[in-house]
């Protein structure tokens, strides 16, 4: 596997309160030798993208709460060692992009409160099995 991956973390873009993190990679997986399956050699590693990119963006004006809005991409993959699966769905490995956003407050005494949805455009894809569409979350932490 060779390839190359280029990083951004930045707080007070633009202004204070505004923070980007992305990551862009780019892989070249391609199975040199394979003595056990021999009709492999040459093709692309399974469960490697060529491409993935993530970025987050989050916006906190204090410290007592932060929206943070963040996107994942993953180009086409195989699941097979001679790439035989060349279509997603069941047993198959989709490319997607997913979207969630989350909304976190600070409470007093040391809780923290969130809520966010998870793949906000609630598309379907597949990485051998049907990945979980739009997902609501709820949560109280406790910081000690």
């Amino acid at each position: 596997t060779r390839g190359i991956e280029l990083a951004v973390n930045k707080r007070r873009v633009f202004f204070d309160g505004l923070g980007v993190f992305t990551n862009v990679a780019w892989l070249d997986a391609e199975i040199l030798r394979n003595d056990n399956v021999p009709e492999s050699v040459g093709k692309t590693f399974p469960r490697v993208p060529e491409w993935r990119v993530k970025c987050v963006l989050d916006y906190a004006p204090t410290d007592k709460w932060a929206l943070t809005f963040a996107t994942h991409y993953a180009s086409h993959q195989f699941g097979t060692l001679d790439n035989s699966d060349t279509e997603g769905g069941y047993g198959g490995i989709d490319e997607f992009v997913v979207f969630d956003t989350t909304f976190t407050y600070r409470l007093p005494t040391n809780f923290v409160a969130s809520v966010g949805i998870e793949h906000l455009t609630d598309e379907s894809y597949h990485v051998s099995h049907p990945y979980t569409r739009r997902k609501y979350l709820a949560e109280i932490k406790w910081l000690f």
